[in-house]
């Protein structure tokens, strides 16, 4: 006989008749399955939503797979998840749960469910929002996308209540599902938070219900809309910007359309890694993987046993495919790239019971030519009809997906928004026709019979390619045949395709007659090879997308499928370049579902309305450009509130107010904003926090908080540009104005109020109106520019005495240097984290500011609208949503004869605006006025000379010496004082010293290019290796 014993550490122990039969069984590589807790019986109530359990709860084990031990009805297993249906009432069963693996023994867990019929009665009510199509902010400053609605009501005391937000613009697609947001406490009240974590520029109504009666519903009676809101905080160059009265010769331009917006996602910094520096620390193959991600071969897998939702961030990704299992994944700021490996066939496959809850930032890069890259996106699917199920796909948002020659996207749920992608060419060059004596290597073209093909391997030598489109042993069929957005499985729930730059453009080389794409927009199919061909297409909204495509290619944009369970979908506001097939090849002419609408899509070449009338079964339906309603903007001074309302063709107040509504609509086409102006000329911060004021009060400033961010909810951002009326502080103002803005000193510490900061006192700090700063974010935006009313020797010296002191000190200019300084030690300081974003915003630096108010911005061109670009470019920093983009000279060069100094900037080639306009030079009146003012040799108040010779050679600036030559160890500087480079107070303003400010050219609507930060790091000021 033999006995054995299980020990903890050694694995069994078997103990035979002889020492000759004894052994040791080692434990095994894995851990087998066992039970962890126990599932408790499960009420459903019909109607409620299902309920789902996660069953990595309540199992151990390595790598455990889950099913039913025999079916129950309303009970189903997809991947570690259980989900019981709330469609039917059903009477108690039991359910019994099986978790097993390689490594030992099934483990089971047993448990009752039930679905109820819902409980009559009850009553239900929902408050109102203060006013239609409120903003509630995305939370973008701190986060990811989700949005908080803040909702209110009366019930039933105990009464659970859930809440959805229902899309009214969108044919319901972004309508969410029920969620539970609070319990009515003991006299009826109820109040919570709705969450909603995509992206929409749709209205929304809330409806709430009981959760125990789900047919007890009440709809809120005023809309709210989802997006970004912001206020700006500052004084009189703020406020002029919006004020008509300062605004009586410039012309508002006309707003941007939105097809004309959606081009700028191509320009730098718009989408995929967008951060100026690294966005790789991580690398596949290399670094630890998160939790729950494998890596095995070539594929990444997402485990939902194991995976614990934690963000998959800033990973570079070469020569690997994803199988992603989980719906809670999330990327952000990653790159997966074919390198070098021709068998990768997609970027991400979501499978059956995963999918994905928000990719964005991300780059997607093919390999021209892959052999077998069929698409970045792919999906699994289960079941057919309509009882088809697909992974549960969320949010694919501002990412970049270039050199595929294969289709794009094969899913069919989810939104798809605001992204670029670059399709490539698959056949390099103009492949020669096969001849039986040539070699081919593998993934050499060829042409045969008038079809391409592809060697499959190396040697290649009188193997014949087949006479038709199809593969053999030796060859892959190249004839392309790329479809942009196709789900081929249908569609489940519903898709959104909008506002994405397709560009399928790339040139053939001559002799290349490939035409490579077929519905480059939108193919609507389903694959008998799947799933049944009465599987479901639900609604389908492609909107104001732009497809650029070579003209000359016989392709289509959309070839679309009727039958049964099909909705016809709609296509609203598209730009769309012609092609050379028939009907200029915009819709392939059959399977077109009758209702299948055709709004208001134009030509890119011309910008005329494709008549929908070319095609049967096509209806034109409504549309009104998201840009008539994208930027809500409400402003005051101190006590009466310019209420909210859209800037657009029909409301463009000031030249200012529509330049700065513009920007936002090119920068993020389709998104909502609510933006609002607290802003009055003369007055300071602390005026503001102090009751004694008698110009500004506190109580004015948060009632407008309030209203433009009602019902409790918060900004996402705070613009400030705000320190003319408090210059005189120079080196002090970081230790006053830092506690004003967050409540706490540089060091962190807390503010106690009423309190005398050094210089300044308050009764307030802004920390009562935003704190705890838990979704707001401060954007410090100064100090900008600040041009002398005097003449100056220098930046900070002027050039005649003082009349009353005899002084040479410009102490305004200086104050403004100083205070540069501050605003960075502001940034970088204790206090600031968690409340104020670590960078200082992109500051007003290149505007005109007339002759003889040097802080200002004039009712000119270059003024007031710039000054509007600029806030909203600050704006954008200020929620997320655009990044520091280190804007500053970083790099320099010095010639060893000392003949001259260059700086320039790491990101990107230095100009101006006037080299950009192709203006004539300044006039040379002056020895100062060379074609980049503000730069000066040396750097002290009594020896800096402005630079006479500073132009720009090949993107940099290059100094030469005024007189001579330079010396080892010789300091420069640029922007110092007022950082404007003006030296005659009046001639230079007259003569537009603004356009000879350095720039970097971003890429930004009517901006020739972003001011290059003053006051550069000393280190690459001083001149080295000079001999």
């Amino acid at each position: 006989m033999t006995v054995t014993y299980q020990h903890p550490t050694a694995g069994q122990i078997i103990v035979g008749a002889s020492p000759a039969a004894t052994r040791t069984v080692p434990l095994p590589a894995g851990v087998p399955p066992s039970a962890a807790g126990s599932i408790a019986d499960q009420v459903v109530t019909q109607g409620a939503g299902a309920l789902t359990l996660s069953l990595g709860a309540y199992f151990a084990g390595s790598g455990l797979s889950y099913a039913l031990q025999s079916a129950v009805t309303g009970v189903s297993i997809t991947g570690s998840t259980l989900t019981i249906d709330d469609t039917n009432v059903l009477a108690a069963a039991s359910v019994t749960v099986v978790a097993s693996n390689a490594f030992g023994p099934d483990a089971t867990q047993s448990f009752s469910r039930e679905v109820r019929a819902p409980a009559t009665g009850g009553t239900i009510s929902i408050d109102p929002f203060v006013r239609d199509e409120v903003v509630f902010d995305l939370g973008t400053a701190v986060g990811d996308p989700e949005a908080q609605i803040p909702l209110s009501g009366t019930a039933g005391p105990g009464e659970v209540v859930q809440a959805r937000a229902v899309s009214l613009d969108d044919f319901g697609i972004s309508t969410t599902a029920w969620q539970d947001v609070a319990t009515a406490d003991g006299v009826g009240d109820w109040s919570g938070t709705l969450a909603f974590t995509s992206i929409s520029n749709s209205r929304f109504n809330a409806e709430v219900r009981l959760k125990l009666a789900p047919g007890t519903t009440a709809t809120g009676t005023k809309t709210f809309c989802i997006g970004h809101t912001a206020i700006d905080i500052a004084q009189s160059e703020r406020y002029r910007f919006r004020d008509p009265y300062f605004s009586q010769n410039t012309v508002p331009e006309a707003i941007i359309d939105v097809r004309e917006a959606v081009q700028q996602l191509a320009a730098p910094y718009r989408v995929g890694r967008v951060k100026p520096t690294s966005q790789q620390p991580f690398t596949i193959g290399v670094d630890a993987l998160p939790t729950g991600i494998t890596l095995s071969g070539k594929t990444v897998s997402v485990n939902p046993s194991t995976y614990d939702g934690a963000p998959f961030d800033n990973w570079y990704c070469p020569d690997v495919q994803f199988e992603v299992s989980d719906p809670r994944f999330v990327m952000r700021r990653s790159k997966i790239e074919v390198v070098s490996d021709f068998s990768i066939a997609f970027s991400l496959q979501f499978m059956n019971g995963g999918g994905f809850k928000l990719i964005r930032d991300c780059e997607l890069v093919a390999l021209p030519g892959g052999l077998g890259f069929t698409a970045f996106l792919k999906e699994e699917v289960s079941g057919s009809g309509t009882g088809m199920v697909l992974p549960d796909m969320g949010l694919f948002c501002r990412n970049k997906l270039s050199g595929s020659s294969g289709d794009v996207f094969k899913v069919g749920k989810g939104a798809y928004l605001e992204n670029l992608i670059e399709w490539t060419w698959n056949v390099p060059g103009t492949p020669t026709a096969w001849l039986a004596g040539t070699t081919f290597a593998a993934g050499d073209f060829t042409l045969f019979n008038g079809n391409y093909f592809r060697s499959k391997s190396s040697g290649n030598t009188g193997n014949q390619p087949p006479s038709t489109q199809t593969d053999n042993t030796y060859w892959q069929s190249w004839n392309p045949h790329s479809d942009f957005f196709n789900p081929q499985h249908g569609v489940d729930g519903g898709l959104i395709i909008g506002r994405n730059l397709i560009k399928a453009d790339s040139a053939r080389a001559a002799g290349n007659t490939l035409t490579g794409i077929n519905n480059v927009l939108f193919r609507m199919d389903r694959d008998p090879a799947y799933v049944s061909s009465q599987n479901k297409i639900d609604k389908v909204l492609v909107e104001e997308n732009v497809l650029i495509r070579d003209a000359s290619v016989q392709s289509y944009a959309a070839s679309l499928q009727s039958g049964v369970n099909v909705t016809p979908p709609t296509f609203r506001g598209n730009a769309i370049t012609p092609s050379n097939a028939g009907s200029e090849g915009i819709i392939y002419p059959n399977n077109i579902p009758a209702g299948t609408e055709w709004t208001d899509n134009r030509r890119t070449t011309d910008n005329t309305v494709i008549d929908n009338s070319l095609w049967a079964n096509t209806v034109v339906g409504t549309y009104t450009s998201s840009a008539e309603k994208c930027v809500q903007f409400a402003s005051h001074d101190d006590g009466t509130i310019n209420p909210a309302a859209y800037i657009n063709s029909g409301n463009r107040p000031t030249a200012g107010v529509a330049a700065m509504a513009n920007s936002l609509i090119s920068e993020y086409p389709g998104r909502r904003f609510a933006l609002g102006a607290a802003t009055k000329s003369g007055t300071s911060l602390s005026q503001l926090l102090n009751d004694a004021s008698t110009v500004r009060q506190f109580a004015h400033y948060t009632a407008f908080a309030d209203y433009l961010c009602p019902h409790g909810s918060e900004p996402g951002a705070i613009t400030m540009y705000w320190q003319a009326s408090d210059q005189a502080l120079g080196a002090n103002f970081g230790d006053n104005i830092e506690p004003m803005l967050t409540g706490k000193y540089l060091d962190g510490s807390p503010v106690t109020v009423p309190v005398n900061l050094g210089q300044r006192s308050v009764d307030h700090t802004m920390a009562e109106a935003h704190g705890p700063f838990t979704r707001t974010r401060y954007l410090l935006c100064g100090p900008g520019s600040r041009g002398p009313e005097e003449d100056m020797d220098n930046a900070t010296h002027t050039t005649n005495p003082n009349p009353v002191n005899g002084s040479y000190h410009q102490f305004t200019m200086e104050n403004y240097e100083k205070i540069r300084a501050e605003y960075r030690i502001m940034v970088a300081s204790v206090g600031a984290q968690g409340a104020i974003h670590p960078f200082v915003g992109i500051q007003p630096l290149a505007h005109y500011c007339a002759k003889g108010d040097g802080v200002h911005p004039s009712d000119h061109v270059d003024g007031l609208p710039t000054m509007g670009r600029y806030i909203a470019i600050e704006t954008l920093q200020g929620l997320g949503l655009l990044p520091d983009f280190a804007l500053r000279f970083d790099q320099s060069f010095f010639a060893s004869d000392g003949s001259y100094a260059e700086f320039w900037s790491a990101q990107g080639d230095v100009t101006t605006a006037r080299r950009e306009r192709g203006l004539a030079a300044i006039p040379a009146t002056y020895p100062h006025r060379t074609e980049v003012f503000a730069w000066e040799i040396g750097n002290t108040w009594g020896a800096a000379e402005p630079a006479e010779s500073a132009n720009i050679v090949n993107g940099r600036v290059r100094i030469a010496p005024n007189t001579g030559l330079f010396a080892d160890g010789q300091v420069f500087a640029f922007g110092r004082g007022g950082a404007t480079g003006i030296i005659k107070a009046v001639d230079d303003s007259a003569d537009r010293y603004d356009l000879n400010y350095p720039l970097v050219d971003l890429g930004f609507y009517k901006l020739d290019g972003l001011p290059i930060e003053p006051m550069p790091d000393p280190l690459i000021l001083t001149a080295s290796g000079i001999v």
